[in-house]
């Protein structure tokens, strides 16, 4: 295995989808299935399943939208918390958006608006996914996706992170 910096990881992105053709929502699924992979291995398919995803507007909340449903496919409990208006949401991210249950879906793209239903959810899931905020960090984490962070990492749940856990910078 190698370990690359966000930067070169875009990179990486980038030259497969421009010089080898496959689409962006090729990658965003196969990087999807691979974590619903990790996530049956170490938590198997009890019927029972409980997860929360924590998404941001990027395509890793895209990442986050396709964990979602294929661990829905699989029997699990699914919450998906955006934490970003739906117009802010476009390209690839938002046509995975588009292919989950609306019953799934609560957006809570404000500070404070991460309620005790929120949170009673976070601390009964077997597992949290941390979709928020990918390698494309650039400054520091404040308003709701800091509340939200604060929140998961109290919360003592396993956490599965997509790419690099929320809040720290891949440079």
């Amino acid at each position: 295995m190698r370990v690359v910096t966000a930067h070169t990881m875009q990179e990486i992105d980038k030259r497969t989808i421009k010089e080898f053709g496959i689409p962006g929502l090729t990658l965003m699924e196969n990087a999807g299935r691979s974590c619903v992979d990790e996530i049956i291995a170490e938590f198997g398919l009890k019927g029972s399943n409980r997860a929360v995803i924590l998404a941001g507007k990027g395509n890793n909340g895209g990442d986050g939208y396709v964990i979602a449903r294929l661990l829905s496919q699989k029997g699990w409990s699914v919450k998906v918390f955006i934490l970003a208006e739906r117009e802010q949401i476009s390209g690839d991210a938002a046509a995975n958006l588009d292919k989950l249950a609306s019953n799934m879906i609560n957006f809570c793209p404000h500070e404070g608006q991460l309620t005790a239903l929120h949170i009673e959810e976070i601390y009964q899931a077997d597992v949290i996914v941390d979709a928020l905020l990918g390698t494309g960090l650039r400054s520091d984490v404040d308003g709701v996706y800091l509340e939200a962070i604060q929140l998961v990492n109290a919360s003592g749940r396993p956490i599965l992170s997509v790419d690099i856990p929320s809040g720290i910078h891949g440079t």
